[in-house]
């Protein structure tokens, strides 16, 4: 436990209950540092709850049971009916802390939150909101009432706590993202070999990976369309992450002739095997808040190429082996050849010393003690 985390935990004086409000519970962001800080929390004396929002509970519900939360389910919708059962909910279980993570909605559960119990409550903004207009305006009103009434605003990382801060006149603390980095470490040549084997991957073809499900924000089909410009290199593309209803991108490939050099993996529970057999992590984003897919590559001592929008430009100058370009089809390709280009100097030591640097900045302890002081005890 960091010295960080010893200190609050002499602070407390006994068990903190916390509900965490979400959306359907999905394999992605604050559900994944939920599981893997559960044991850190019950370190600290915190007793948690999950809300899911979602129109069904969510397939990562189970996981979250097993990591030893209490899962309550409430289909959102906007009805009186829906809000007084937020209502009983906060009146009947006395907790210490509501902490949302959810951009819907967020406002009305703070002020049910606040009127029905004395529970501090605690916002955390998961990425950075481009909202512009009319849904600008009123985002930014909510955001205002809500500080008025006491509500602790965070952000995940410096680009959202700027972005909350230029666009909507809030003033977040900024407690970082975390990552498992005790399932997230460079591989021994053994295990590399282990894991490509495992996937049927040459030895000689050098493996990029993507993690993340599909939709606009994320920019895979401007990866592919890149990807098919390459010439002169043996690679293959292993893109992991739920697919849209139409598996738009799987139909890309295919019409541009990269079907052979890309393979669509689907979700998978096996992420650590997977970023063991790569040689190299890209992230063609168009926005991020701070993702955990991207600390988990990094902590696997994989190099990198990002593009240089907020979220991932956030990593700039503390990680090294990070290449940067535009979101553009041109600019991926660019970035793709520096990457692959480097690869020959890598060595063990680069790798074990970039998992060593984001473990340091990125790991459990330090941002659940920061949660556990910003729920006031």
């Amino acid at each position: 436990m960091s010295n960080i985390a010893n200190e609050y935990r002499s602070e407390l004086p006994g068990t903190i209950r916390v509900l965490h409000i979400l959306n359907e519970l999905r394999p992605s962001g604050a559900e994944m540092m939920l599981v893997s800080g559960s044991a850190e929390f019950r370190r600290l004396g915190v007793t948690t709850s999950v809300l899911s929002l979602g129109g069904i509970v969510g397939p990562y519900a189970d996981s979250m049971r097993q990591a030893g939360y209490r899962i309550i389910h409430i289909p959102f919708n906007k009805t009186l009916g829906f809000l007084n059962e937020l209502r009983g909910i906060f009146k009947s279980d006395s907790y210490d802390a509501v902490h949302i993570h959810c951009e819907r909605g967020s406002f009305w559960i703070s002020l049910i939150a606040k009127l029905s119990s004395r529970a501090t409550i605690v916002r955390t903004v998961h990425n950075v909101f481009p909202f512009e207009g009319a849904l600008r305006l009123r985002r930014k009103l909510q955001r205002k009432m809500s500080s008025s009434i006491g509500v602790r605003f965070s952000a995940v990382s410096e680009s959202v706590k700027k972005n909350e801060l230029t666009r909507f006149g809030i003033e977040a603390q900024h407690i970082p993202n975390w990552y498992d980095n005790n399932r997230f470490f460079p591989p021994s040549a053994k295990q590399k070999q282990e894991a490509r084997d495992a996937l049927n991957i040459p030895q000689d073809t050098a493996v990029i990976v993507s993690v993340g499900n599909c939709n606009e924000a994320k920019n895979h089909s401007m990866l592919l369309r890149a990807l098919k410009g390459i010439e002169g290199v043996s690679f293959l593309y292993l893109h992991v992450g739920h697919e849209d209803k139409d598996c738009t991108e799987r139909k890309l490939a295919q019409e541009i002739g990269l079907e052979s050099k890309v393979r669509f993996l689907g979700a998978r529970s096996d992420i650590p095997v997977i970023l063991h057999a790569a040689d190299a992590y890209v992230m063609p984003s168009l926005y991020e808040g701070m993702s955990i897919a991207a600390l988990e590559a990094l902590g696997s001592g994989l190099p990198a190429l990002f593009t240089e929008v907020p979220g991932l430009s956030d990593f700039k100058g503390l990680v090294p082996g990070i290449v940067y370009c535009s979101p553009t089809e041109t600019g991926i390709r660019e970035g793709v050849y520096q990457l692959l280009n480097r690869l020959k100097d890598e060595t063990g030591a680069c790798r074990e010393g970039r998992a060593s640097k984001v473990a340091s900045l990125w790991g459990i302890s330090s941002s659940i003690a920061c949660y556990v002081r910003l729920y006031g005890r």
